[in-house]
């Protein structure tokens, strides 16, 4: 899976100015949008919220992976800021 680290669509934490953010740039294997449509909005939902981790869904070990560490992400940013 591939993320993109982007000024364009960074937030700031305005307690020490670190910033966060992230851009999905790689579609999920189980993806019903056409291609061409690319990562739609809303499609990176799914993995802070845990979808790849439930087999029913048909993500594949790799996305599952990638789903624990948006998690992590996720969880650190809200623990710490």
């Amino acid at each position: 899976m591939n993320i993109r680290f982007s000024g364009e669509y960074t937030v700031f934490n305005k307690l020490d100015g670190t910033a966060f953010n992230i851009f999905v740039i790689s579609r999920a294997s189980n993806e019903v949008w056409p291609p061409w449509m690319g990562v739609i909005h809303g499609a990176d939902v799914q993995w802070p919220f845990g979808m790849p981790l439930n087999s029913k869904y048909g993500y594949s070990s790799e996305e599952e992976d990638f789903a624990k560490i948006i998690m992590s992400y996720w969880g650190n940013f809200v623990k710490y800021g």
